[in-house]
């Protein structure tokens, strides 16, 4: 895993806290979901935290397209959970961007 990227699971709060540092390509991301959901303390429905705090850009919308992707293929794996997104102060994702990936509920 790269040291960009890091997590760690707390059980007792069913939570999930993803540190990214820099911009990532979606296989990255996707191997780090398979790393997280492989973790003996990770259980399907558990909330992830999001920390893009330290990621000076936004990611373009084929990125976030790709994410929201990789984790509706997982979903089974994932169950229902909730996500919250951190990021640098001043930035933001315009909601039609985000809008415009895949539809996580089925």
């Amino acid at each position: 895993m790269s040291e960009h990227l890091t997590y760690r699971i707390d059980p007792n709060m069913k939570l999930v806290h993803l540190r990214i540092e820099q911009v990532q390509p979606v296989a990255a991301a996707s191997q780090l979901v398979d790393r997280i959901m492989a973790d003996p303390a990770f259980r399907k429905g558990m909330s992830w935290v999001i920390d893009r705090s330290e990621v000076p850009e936004i990611p373009p919308p084929e990125y976030a397209r790709g994410v929201a992707e990789m984790l509706s293929s997982r979903i089974g794996q994932l169950g229902s959970f909730r996500m919250a997104l951190l990021l640098r102060p001043g930035l933001h994702f315009e909601t039609q961007r985000m809008r415009a990936g895949s539809e996580l509920r089925k």
